[in-house]
């Protein structure tokens, strides 16, 4: 009768305080590791597989929408001027040629930034 519904309101209740507690966890947990997983998202990058990388980023940045993992992921692609849509589309080898392309501008501006830096120190 009338005090089931009571508990099952409170069940409920429960059950979307766990799973948003749940999520924060989570969301704290990718945010303190998420530079680690960037970090093994190059080397795969790196080892041919910027397909995977990006298919997988997409998936994320599609399911996870409002998190920051769901963010961070959608900011590797955006890093790559590759979309959810043209994952979807599964073209692989434009999508490796865009990788490809945005980690040799990212290579020159590193060693650009490094070279600027070195003739500071050196106080050129």
């Amino acid at each position: 009768g009338q005090g089931n519904q009571v508990s099952d309101l409170e069940a409920i209740g429960l059950a979307v305080t766990y799973l948003t507690q749940i999520t924060a966890h989570l969301n704290r947990v990718f945010s303190k590791n998420w530079f680690r997983i960037i970090h093994y998202a190059h080397v795969l990058v790196d080892l041919g597989a910027g397909y995977e990388v990006a298919r997988v980023s997409a998936a994320i940045a599609g399911r996870a929408d409002d998190t920051d993992f769901g963010n961070q992921a959608r900011h590797v692609l955006n890093e790559w001027g590759i979309t959810i849509d043209l994952v979807r589309g599964g073209d692989v080898k434009d999508i490796n040629a865009k990788i490809a392309n945005a980690r040799q501008k990212m290579h020159r501006r590193h060693s650009n930034v490094a070279y600027v830096r070195n003739l500071i120190e050196l106080g050129l």
